[in-house]
Formats: structure tokens, C-alpha cells, sequence
């Protein structure tokens, strides 16, 4: 048994030790050239591990692996690469080309406009890279709803607010102030019809609501793949007032009111995936919330072929000396095909009551509350990806309030809404 066990030992020493002969720097250094040259991706990949795992590292190494992810799609993975051979020489043209694309394709866009910027322009110039402008897109979209019927049957001592026409449109611009700041500023608008009844008249009141929306958010980058943004989202309100009581006439519009929200967010990239802590601060229907966001982006190929986005919120609101609070998770995924297609669905539950998203750039200030939320985005884009039209369908489980014989009920109901827009990138 001892001389069987010996034997093992030394056969195992033995075949560890003519391994490590063949994992020295000239049989790899040589053989991953051949393979470069060759072609052969993933077997260069292979042998590049083996000897990392081995202790045996070099300038050229990092570039091989490099270009063999990339030319095998996996962006993320060869940006790691290509990080290390730059810092290593930043002279290396082939690597800083290299570099600037796998960068754009895993949609790593600051850190590809910031390498880009100490490019020569003769160099750009080989690349096709534009000059960075300042506008860096604009975009537009519109959005109009549909209800399902929702209204309590005709009763006494009734009271319900009843929305029958809603229509939101947006423009928004994206801008470059510096290297290393981006600034969004963005006007929006949203049209509503309700109907209002009241306990003490068997009449309905029609009600109309403007409401003007001004954003503007910066995003600076703190250091390498960390940014840092803020966001603030004012809410100009203004409802009809009917001066005659309930006959119908010209719409007149009270003075506005005003509302807010507010957004600091905290992000930083890894290879493959993304992590971001948010905070919103809001005041909307006269309450006061508070809303912490932890946000994770992954693309498990390294690429955005595939993309899987989980966002889960805490929003904590108080009002009247109660507070409320419930975690609402999101969850998206999101795939390209075709090249120039984008394929998003996503799903999100939890009481969704003046909820807010994208560093405040999305506001839901509803009276109603959500339940749940179907979402399903389509993006063509075309000119090199210059031009984007996109359609969104979303279904939504929302909840009503209304007062019965003095007793508060609710009543759910579908709202359904169909977005369109155009993006055009500079």
C-alpha cells in the first residue's frame, strides 16, 4: 500500500514538473504568436489562461488575448487586456485602436470618448472618428394611453377622480461640457382629461390638467469607470378651474404649482457588469418621499448581445403622519439581432405610488397607484447606428381610490400606452 501510494506521489510530481517545463515564456510566446497569426482565438485564449495561471506574463501576451476576445465578441474581457498592454506603452496604435472599439461595443461610451481624446488627429482621422461635439444627440418621443373602464356605476354619496385622456410628448438633448461631464437638459409635457364626482352633486365635474416638466441632470467622471451624477426634475402643474360651477365654458387654469424631484447617483463599471446606489428626494401629491435605488447591469458575453438589468427600490413616503413604504423590483433583458435591432422586455412589481427612475428623469407622479408593469422596447437604428426609431408597448395593473357611502375602497383596472420616438446621435 505505501509503495502504491509513493508511486502516485512521484508520478504526480513528475507530470506537474514536465508541465511547467512546457509552460515557460518562450514556448508561449511562441506558440500564441503562431495562433495569432493562425487565427485560432480560442485556443490562443486557452494557452493565454494557462500560462497566466502559471505566473508566466508579458506585454504581448496581453495584446494577443486581447485581440483574440475581441474578434470572439467578448468585448469586456478584452478591454481588460488591452487596458493592461496600454498602460504598459501608450504609444501602441494598433492597441489604442484596438482599445477605443472594444470600448464602443460594450457600450463603455465615456471611457471611448475619453481615450479618444488624446488621439492625434491624423489619428482619428485613420480611425473615421468624428470630432467630438458638443450636442451629442437629441431626441424626441410620444406617448398616449389607453384606460380601461374603471368609473364606479352612477351612485349616491360617491366620490372618484376618473382619468379618460392622457398624452405625454418629450424632447430632450444630450451635451458634452467637458472631457469628462455630460450634461442632459430636457422639457416634457403632459395633457390629462378627468372626471371628478363628488358626493354631494349627482353631476360630474370635467377637469383639465397641464402639467410642463423641466430636467436637467450632469454625470462627471470621478475616475476610471466611476461617475457621479445628480439630477433635478421640476413639475409645473396647472388644473382648469371653472369659474361658471358645472356649466360647461371656456377652460381657464388656475395658478400652477410646483413640484420636484431631486437624484444623486453613484456608478462604476466592472468587466462584466455594472453597479449603480441611487437616492431620490421628492415632494409630489403633496407628500414627501424618499427613495433609495441599488441598480446591477450585466452582459453575461461580454457583449450586448444579451443584457440583463435588475433594479431593486425602496421608496419610503410620508404624509400626514403616516408613513409608507414597499420595495418595488424591476427587471429587464434586453437582446440585439440583426445588427441594427434592439429587443427589450422587462417587468416590475410593487406598489408604484410617486415613483421615480433614471436619476429622476421619469417621474410618476399618477394619484393611482401601480401595481405591476409589462414593458416592451423596439429600436431600429440605421446611418451607422446615427439614426434610432424606437416603440415602446406598456401594460400596467393600476389602483383606484374612491369614497362610497364614506367608506374608502379601491378598484383595479388596465392602463395600456404606446410610446414612439426619434433619437439622432451627432
Amino acid at each position: 500500500m505505501k509503495k502504491t501510494i509513493i508511486l502516485f506521489l512521484l508520478t504526480v510530481l513528475f507530470l506537474s514538473a514536465k508541465a511547467q517545463q512546457a509552460i515557460n515564456y518562450p514556448t508561449v510566446n511562441q506558440k500564441t504568436y503562431e495562433l495569432f497569426q493562425q487565427e485560432k482565438w480560442h485556443e490562443l485564449i486557452d494557452l493565454g489562461k494557462l500560462s497566466l495561471e502559471n505566473g508566466i506574463d508579458f506585454y504581448y501576451l496581453q495584446v494577443r488575448m486581447g485581440v483574440a476576445y475581441y474578434w470572439t465578441e467578448n468585448y469586456a474581457a478584452s478591454v481588460k487586456y488591452f487596458e493592461n498592454a496600454y498602460s504598459q506603452n501608450r504609444d501602441n496604435e494598433l492597441v489604442m485602436e484596438y482599445l477605443y472599439f472594444a470600448y464602443v461595443f460594450s457600450a463603455q461610451t465615456e471611457e471611448a470618448r475619453i481615450l479618444a481624446d488624446t488621439f492625434t488627429e491624423k489619428f482619428k482621422k485613420q480611425l473615421k472618428i468624428d470630432k467630438m461635439p458638443a450636442v451629442h444627440s437629441v431626441y424626441g418621443e410620444y406617448m398616449h394611453e389607453i384606460f380601461e373602464q374603471y368609473a364606479v356605476p352612477d351612485a349616491e354619496n360617491l366620490e372618484q377622480a376618473e382619468v379618460k385622456a392622457r398624452s405625454y410628448w418629450n424632447l430632450t438633448a444630450e451635451l458634452f461640457i467637458r472631457k469628462r461631464t455630460t450634461a442632459f437638459f430636457s422639457f416634457s409635457r403632459i395633457d390629462a382629461d378627468k372626471l371628478l364626482r363628488e358626493a354631494s352633486s349627482s353631476d360630474a365635474i370635467s377637469e383639465k390638467l397641464k402639467q410642463n416638466q423641466y430636467y436637467f441632470s450632469l454625470k462627471y467622471r470621478l475616475r476610471h469607470k466611476m461617475d457621479f451624477a445628480v439630477g433635478f426634475h421640476l413639475l409645473q402643474t396647472a388644473i382648469s378651474e371653472d369659474q361658471n360651477g358645472r356649466q360647461a365654458g371656456n377652460v381657464t387654469y388656475a395658478p400652477s404649482f410646483s413640484t420636484y424631484a431631486f437624484s444623486l447617483s453613484l456608478s462604476k463599471r466592472f468587466p462584466v457588469f455594472s453597479t449603480a446606489l441611487s437616492l431620490s428626494i421628492s415632494n409630489l401629491n403633496e407628500a414627501f418621499q424618499l427613495q433609495p435605488t441599488v441598480n446591477l447591469n450585466v452582459m453575461p458575453f461580454g457583449n450586448m448581445r444579451l443584457v440583463f438589468n435588475s433594479k431593486l427600490s425602496y421608496p419610503l413616503q410620508a404624509n400626514a403622519g403616516s408613513l409608507r413604504s414597499n420595495p418595488v423590483f424591476k427587471q429587464t433583458v434586453g437582446i440585439s439581432f440583426l445588427k441594427r435591432v434592439w429587443f427589450e422586455t422587462g417587468i416590475a412589481y410593487g406598489d408604484m405610488l410617486n415613483f421615480t427612475e433614471y436619476n429622476a428623469y421619469v417621474v410618476n407622479n399618477d394619484v393611482d397607484l401601480t401595481k405591476w408593469r409589462f414593458d416592451a422596447l423596439l429600436n431600429v437604428s440605421f446611418f451607422e447606428s446615427r439614426l434610432n426609431i424606437f416603440a415602446r408597448y406598456r401594460r400596467s395593473e393600476k389602483e383606484n381610490t374612491y369614497i362610497l357611502d364614506e367608506q374608502e375602497n379601491q378598484i383595479k383596472y388596465i392602463n395600456q400606452s404606446i410610446t414612439g420616438g426619434i433619437k439622432w446621435y451627432f
